[in-house]
């Protein structure tokens, strides 16, 4: 193998890379304080559905998780929401868990 051929086809390769992030941003009221919010497409989609689910807009949704002070940040804390949220099904519950960051054990679950 040709090592000066494939250092040109990586170098190729890394042009190619797009530039372009994969997130996507949006603003977001927090109480009376707006600020902007970098998450993947997928996880939008999520929220627009538990907004729709919980009958409650974006900016309440986002404020609650933000009340829960989770030590994340606010876009880390919603992404552990809403992946707690998928996995309980539950507002309430996902707004406890969100602080420390761990998935409610399955049997717990199973139990409810």
């Amino acid at each position: 193998m040709d090592v000066g051929s494939s250092e040109s086809t990586m170098e190729e390769l890394g042009r190619k890379k797009s530039t372009k992030s994969a997130l996507v941003s949006k603003n977001v009221w927090i109480g009376k304080r707006r600020t902007s919010i970098k998450l993947e497409p997928v996880f939008w989609d999520i929220l627009e559905r538990v907004c729709a689910r919980e009958r409650m807009s974006l900016h309440d949704i986002c404020t609650s998780v933000h009340e829960r002070d989770s030590g994340y940040g606010l876009t880390g804390a919603i992404r552990v929401f809403l992946l707690t949220y998928a996995w309980t099904a539950g507002l309430e519950e996902s707004l406890n868990v969100s602080p420390d960051g761990r998935l409610p054990d399955k049997r717990s679950r199973a139990k409810a």
